[in-house]
């Protein structure tokens, strides 16, 4: 067997490119262990690390209750303006008086004829009540005057036929009159009683009527009384809530108001809340409770940092605006509606600020995120 044939000599081999190579690149697989354990264990990793998934919209601060308007309720001059734009009033404030010159009248004729009633309501109920006490109106102090004066004269009239009935009744008895002339005195003695009777009944007997009238006409009256003071309290326009005054008309001293009119608005004072517009896609997630983080878009984030919250309450319905898709109402509970740099310095979050709200639903693998991703891109049915 010819034995192998030497292409190079030894003092070449030990100096070629292969032989240095060979000397300083030793054969090993440790490299490569590492890179495909590195691999192995993001690979795991995708279903095991969760990232937060969230939802974001659009939204504004404003308070819990809507805006009240302020309208007139009565038609009229305008009299007095008692607040100004941006002003603070509280529930029940004064905002504007319309003249009241006619209900005015009114109340102080009903308030008149009220006391007089009341003046004859007591002279009745005194003289029905066979009282003592001094009467306070005319009428019925003449009234009353007449009344004893005619009883007066009815009691003479009966003293007059009483003695003659007597001295008659003595004379009948000795027999020196007839029956007939003794009958004509008794006649008139019980005439004389039955109209002083009568005088008393009759008299008596009106003023009861009368009091019962002025009862009637006094609840009448009270009645129209309160009717007026309502009437009466529409002439001064109220605050309905505490709030600021808002878009306030130009309405001064001699403009002419007419009810219904709006003349202007009152912003609440109230809870602050975060109200964001979430699209119909988005919505199928978020119910009370939901995690929220606020971006003001007054303030850089970065600096400034978000608001934290969360849900409190989901619209059940949809809505709808012009130029802009349909949407639903999230209201959001702040933690505090107060962000701070890292300085210290503190601002305030205001109504009608705007925000990027998002809404942290759920969580979710690496490994569910890269699925949905080729998902979208492989999917005929989500072209």
């Amino acid at each position: 067997m010819q034995a192998p044939t030497q292409i190079f000599p030894a003092g070449v081999i030990e100096n070629s490119v292969e032989k240095h190579f060979h000397d300083y690149h030793p054969r090993t697989k440790a490299i490569y262990l590492a890179l495909l354990a590195a691999v192995f264990i993001a690979f795991i990793a995708l279903f095991f690390i969760k990232v937060d998934i969230s939802v974001r919209s659009a939204g504004a601060f404003r308070s819990v209750a809507e805006r009240s308007e302020i309208r007139a309720s009565v038609s009229g001059v305008v009299e007095t303006v008692l607040v100004t734009e941006n002003h603070a009033v509280k529930a029940g404030q004064p905002l504007l008086k319309v003249n009241a010159q006619q209900v005015n009248e009114k109340s102080t004729l009903e308030s008149n004829h009220y006391s007089e009633l009341q003046a004859q309501l007591h002279d009745l109920e005194i003289i029905t009540g066979n009282s003592e006490a001094t009467l306070v109106t005319r009428m019925y102090r003449q009234q009353y005057s007449l009344y004893q004066q005619r009883i007066t004269d009815a009691r003479m009239k009966l003293n007059v036929a009483l003695r003659a009935y007597n001295r008659y009744a003595a004379l009948y008895k000795g027999k020196v009159v007839s029956t007939g002339e003794f009958e004509k005195y008794e006649y008139e003695k019980n005439a004389a009683e039955s109209e002083l009777s009568l005088i008393k009944q009759q008299q008596i007997s009106q003023w009861h009527g009368e009091l019962t009238a002025i009862r009637l006409q006094l609840q009448e009256v009270k009645a129209s009384r309160l009717v007026t003071a309502q009437e009466k309290g529409l002439y001064t326009i109220t605050a309905p809530v505490n709030g600021y005054i808002q878009q306030l008309k130009g309405i001064q001293a001699g403009s002419f108001v007419s009810a219904g009119e709006l003349l202007g608005e009152i912003t609440p004072d109230s809870t602050l809340i975060a109200e964001a517009y979430v699209a119909t896609r988005d919505i199928g997630l978020l119910k009370a409770g939901t995690p929220v983080r606020m971006q003001v878009d007054a303030f850089d984030y970065n600096s400034w940092g978000v608001l934290s919250g969360t849900v409190q309450e989901v619209s059940q319905d949809v809505f709808t605006a012009e130029g802009r898709a349909p949407f639903f109402k999230v209201r959001c509970r702040m933690q505090s509606p107060t962000l701070q740099l890292r300085s210290g310095y503190k601002a305030q979050v205001k109504k009608g600020m705007t925000l990027q709200a998002r809404f942290l639903v759920t969580q979710r693998t690496l490994y569910q995120l890269l699925y949905d991703r080729i998902d979208d891109w492989l999917n005929p049915n989500n072209a």
